[in-house]
C-alpha cells in the first residue's frame, strides 16, 4: 500500500480584511495614545521636573515669590521655594503657611532651619535669621502630600501678601 502525498501551495486560512483593518486602526490609535502619554510625562504632567510642572507666583508688592510643582505624587516629597526680597533694616524673615495647607501635607524639612515658629489658628509663621537683608533670600519647604486629589493652601508674608498654592496629587 502506497500513501499518496498531497502538496498544498499555502495555508488555507480564511482572511477577513475588514477585521484586520479594524485591528490596524486600533493599533494606530493605541500607539498614538502611548506617544501622547510619554510626551505628557516628559513635559511634567505626571510630576517630575518637566516645564509644565513648575509654577511661579509673585506677590503684588514684589516682596515675595513662590515656586512650586503643579503636579505631585502621594507620599513623594515636593519642594516649595519662597524667595523674599530685601527689606533694609530687618534682620529676620518671616514666612506664613496656612493651616489648610499644613493639614494636607507633611512638612518634612525646611532649609535653612527656622530660628523660631509661631503657631496661630489660621497657620504657622516661620522665622528665619536674615543677616544680609540687602540680598534676597530663599527658603525651601519640602512637603509630602498626605492625600491625593487637589491640595490647596496659602503661603506668604504674615499680615501682608499671601499667595495661593495648588497641586494636583496623583495616587
Amino acid at each position: 500500500m502506497q500513501d499518496e502525498v498531497h502538496h498544498v501551495e499555502g495555508l488555507e486560512i480564511e482572511e477577513d480584511i475588514r477585521t484586520q483593518q479594524r485591528v490596524w486602526t486600533v493599533q494606530r490609535v493605541l500607539w498614538g495614545l502611548a506617544l501622547l502619554m510619554a510626551l505628557a510625562a516628559l513635559l511634567g504632567l505626571f510630576g517630575g521636573s518637566g516645564p509644565l510642572n513648575s509654577a511661579i507666583i509673585d506677590g503684588a508688592d514684589a516682596n515675595i515669590q513662590v515656586k512650586y510643582p503643579r503636579f505631585g505624587r502621594l507620599d513623594a516629597e515636593m519642594p516649595i521655594r519662597v524667595t523674599l526680597q530685601p527689606r533694609p533694616g530687618q534682620d529676620e524673615a518671616r514666612v506664613w503657611i496656612s493651616r489648610e495647607y499644613l493639614d494636607a501635607v507633611d512638612l518634612e524639612t525646611i532649609r535653612p532651619e527656622p530660628s523660631a515658629q509661631e503657631s496661630r489658628a489660621d497657620g504657622v509663621t516661620y522665622v528665619f535669621d536674615w543677616p544680609d537683608a540687602d540680598q534676597p533670600t530663599t527658603v525651601t519647604f519640602f512637603v509630602q502630600p498626605v492625600r491625593w486629589g487637589r491640595v490647596t493652601g496659602r503661603v506668604g508674608l504674615p499680615e501682608e501678601t499671601t499667595l495661593d498654592v495648588s497641586h494636583l496629587v496623583y495616587p
